[in-house]
């Protein structure tokens, strides 16, 4: 067993986007199961709003960490001379 006191690596980006992507899933399917009461699929979709609302905002920020990441790129090809290419 390791070092209870053992601090963890903190996770990416892509990493949150993974967890939150298998938690969506999760209740989702939880939510299309037969005969749940009705306080559980209220539960779950509840759970399932938060979980997407969570995503949508991962992925935004994913788009935005890749957007600077090219512009950074585009920035020093300027500043070695070698002109401006098109940012998709």
């Amino acid at each position: 067993m390791g070092n209870p006191r053992r601090i963890r690596k903190l996770g990416t980006l892509e990493d949150a986007q993974k967890e939150l992507w298998r938690a969506v899933t999760y209740v989702r399917d939880v939510m299309s199961q037969d005969y749940l009461e009705v306080e559980v699929l209220l539960r779950a979709v509840h759970a399932h709003v938060q979980a997407v609302s969570a995503y949508v905002k991962v992925l935004e920020k994913t788009d935005l960490k890749e957007e600077i990441e090219a512009l950074k790129a585009e920035i020093a090809a300027i500043k070695k001379g070698q002109g401006l290419k098109k940012v998709a």
